[in-house]
């Protein structure tokens, strides 16, 4: 009996025949977690070419409640006006941790306000998380020379915004502490874009 089994074990293998599987773990969207780390805001993500802004912390469990340690989680973007350095995935450890940092900028040429992306977060084809996000950046122009790298014509474009009260404006790094309690873009937002200069 024992012979036959490892037989048809072997015929299965071979064949590459579907095995049943009801018990293997996947990610479960109810028991994983993803949040937000760094925003400026509830509603506004900061991002940098450095990574050294907003970030994705995300946990994945499987159906049963355990984590899934060694297993890829990938973050999409579908606003055009992003503009990634590389991509942001990462595998879990065997916690199923993984901080995902996004390295990239965003095209802030066309209008003064903030640019506006969905944000999907999958694992092994599981959807984590879902969702809308405003996006700044002190990396606003991508045009050539300037792709992901705080430089010059940044600056150019912040100091063309300089004291503007425009609701939701692309240099208005702060919004949690509004000079003139408003939305205007100064000095606490120029310390900002400083700290960023010429990162890449």
């Amino acid at each position: 009996m024992a012979k036959l089994f490892y037989v048809g074990v072997a015929v299965v293998v071979a064949l590459g025949l579907a095995v049943p599987s009801a018990w293997a773990s996947v990610p479960d969207g109810e028991n994983s977690d993803v949040q937000w780390i760094n925003l400026v805001n509830d509603t506004t993500a900061l991002i940098c070419p450095a990574g050294d802004g907003s970030y994705l912390d995300v946990y994945v469990k499987d159906q049963f409640n355990a984590p899934m340690g060694g297993v890829l989680v990938q973050v999409a973007f579908d606003g055009a006006e992003i503009y990634l350095a590389s991509p942001c995935q990462g595998y879990t450890d065997v916690g199923g941790h993984v901080a995902l940092y996004i390295y990239g900028g965003t095209d802030g040429t066309a209008a003064e306000q903030t640019v506006t992306s969905g944000t999907k977060v999958e694992c092994l084809g599981v959807t984590l998380y879902q969702n809308d996000k405003d996006f700044l950046s002190p990396d606003m122009s991508q045009g050539a020379g300037s792709q992901n790298v705080v430089e010059g014509l940044d600056y150019s474009i912040f100091a063309g915004d300089w004291l503007s009260f425009v609701a939701g404006s692309r240099s208005n790094f702060n919004r949690l502490c509004n000079e003139a309690g408003g939305e205007c873009v100064g000095g606490l937002d120029y310390s900002i874009f400083a700290t960023h200069w010429l990162h890449q």
